[in-house]
């Protein structure tokens, strides 16, 4: 790598080679006193090996004297300002300090046979770009209804990141899917949430998250709308991350974890030993359409976990970029105090939510004493029945009741009923005895699932019993 310094700037050039696939480049720079604006372009060549037809990913990081200012993941444009009052999507903006910057090239993906030619240019100057002109907002009056059953999407991206539309188009969209909150959970940036001053005005409320896209997993975390650092670099732990994470409060939740990984996704796959799941409560099990072959792998995954003992809750996430592609999506349907983001995830931590594509469904255990528990919460008390209301179910739809499977660490089908109009069933002729768990899901003339509830835990104490 060589640096040439200039009186407003400087330039890097460079060749990434095999060996430089799933690093993180420094290229630091000094920016003096009196700056206004910085920007940064970053170019390579070749863009794709020269067979294959997938190309390499390389995206940017920029870092202040005082940390992280943004990225934008898996972007065609890679040019960056950053001034006081505007930042290109991905950044944020901010006063320029004076001392030491640092832009950082990410090499999410880099094919055979390497050599790719890299140049970074960056210029400042002491004037600052006129900050673009606020998005015309909706003046629709919001509503804040108390506790009910809600209707909402995990996992959603925009411009910021790799998606084709602004924020406010994302809002419009989940607005026409009838939605009553989504969450905006850009890769490894929370920039796009500056937008939502503008565009959170109508019925459904858009909050705060981002997707960390390391580069041998991604997870979403929910409720915060600060920058979360993404890397996992030598002498540090995804179960650290998870630690320092669910101690602030927010939720940690594994993205759709048997993805197609590398090089059709690289870092889609989760590979983190340590959080699988370890520290994890919570993994997207379906992620976009149902009929993708990775979700059905994913649920066999996390039925896997529960049968061998561990607390955790199923999620679903459309993973929109745009407003095509999300026939069979799921969605999670939570019951929370309110429609707050505080609300709604402390519903989703305590597994209260079942996921659906259009079905209503539930699933209760009673008790000898006459006591009910539903889907999140954990029973000590020998269980003598089960019941499962269902409704809206597609024409050939087929329930099934899942329970652990003794002996194997995964699932047992401990019955199946095939579904001809909404019904209430009840069920006393499973060994209860035996299973550490339940959970329904409900299949399609196809067999696509179309709802699955979050588990009732048997054998354990309870400590959410109202």
């Amino acid at each position: 790598m060589t640096q040439m310094d200039s009186e407003n700037g400087c330039v890097f050039e460079g060749a990434l080679t095999l060996d430089d696939f799933a690093r993180h480049l420094p290229h630091g720079f000094d920016v003096p006193k009196g700056v206004g604006t910085l920007r940064v372009h970053f170019e390579y060549d070749p863009a794709s090996p020269p067979a294959g037809g997938i190309p390499h990913l390389l995206s940017i990081s920029v870092y202040d004297p005082a940390g992280a200012r943004g990225t934008r993941h898996n972007n065609a444009d890679q040019s960056v300002v950053i001034s006081a009052d505007y930042a290109s999507p991905g950044y944020l903006p901010g006063q320029i300090e004076e001392g030491r910057w640092t832009v950082e090239i990410d090499t999410h993906r880099i094919l055979a046979p390497g050599q790719v030619r890299y140049r970074i240019t960056v210029e400042w100057s002491a004037d600052a770009p006129e900050p673009p002109e606020p998005a015309v907002a909706s003046v629709e009056a919001r509503y804040e209804p108390g506790p009910g059953w809600f209707r909402g999407d995990l996992h959603g991206h925009s411009l910021h990141s790799d998606a084709g539309w602004s924020v406010e188009e994302f809002e419009a969209d989940a607005q026409r899917r009838g939605l009553d909150f989504a969450f905006l959970t850009d890769h490894n940036t929370v920039s796009g949430l500056r937008d939502l001053s503008t565009s959170n005005r109508g019925r459904t409320f858009i909050f705060a998250g981002v997707e960390l896209s390391t580069f041998f997993g991604h997870c979403l975390v929910l409720g915060t709308d600060r920058h979360i650092d993404w890397r996992i670099k030598d002498g540090e732990t995804m179960a650290a991350r998870v630690a320092e994470i669910q101690a602030e409060g927010m939720l940690f939740v594994i993205a759709h974890p048997m993805a197609r990984g590398h090089p059709w996704c690289t870092g889609c796959t989760w590979q983190y030993p340590d959080v699988y799941p370890g520290p994890a409560t919570h993994v997207e099990v379906w992620n976009r359409a149902w009929s993708i072959p990775h979700n059905e792998h994913a649920l066999q995954l996390y039925y896997g976990w529960l049968g061998r003992g561990c607390k955790v809750f199923a999620t679903c996430g459309s993973d929109t970029h745009g407003p095509n592609g999300r026939d069979q999506a799921g969605y999670n349907i939570v019951f929370a105090q309110a429609l707050t983001q505080r609300e709604i995830l402390a519903a989703i931590q305590k597994g209260r939510s079942y996921l659906s594509s259009g079905p209503e469904v539930g699933i209760d255990a009673h008790t000898e004493t006459g006591e009910i528990f539903g889907m999140g919460q954990s029973v000590s008390k020998p269980v003598t029945s089960v019941s499962i209301d269902i409704s809206r179910a597609p024409p050939g739809s087929t329930l099934r009741l899942i329970t652990a499977s003794p002996g194997n660490g995964g699932a047992s089908l401990a019955h199946e009923v095939g579904l001809v109009a909404d019904t209430r069933l009840e069920f006393d002729q499973v060994d209860l005895a035996l299973t550490t768990f339940l959970t329904v899901e409900v299949r399609d003339a196809n067999r696509q699932l179309c709802a699955m509830t979050n588990p009732i835990f048997l054998g354990q104490d309870t400590q959410d019993t109202e």
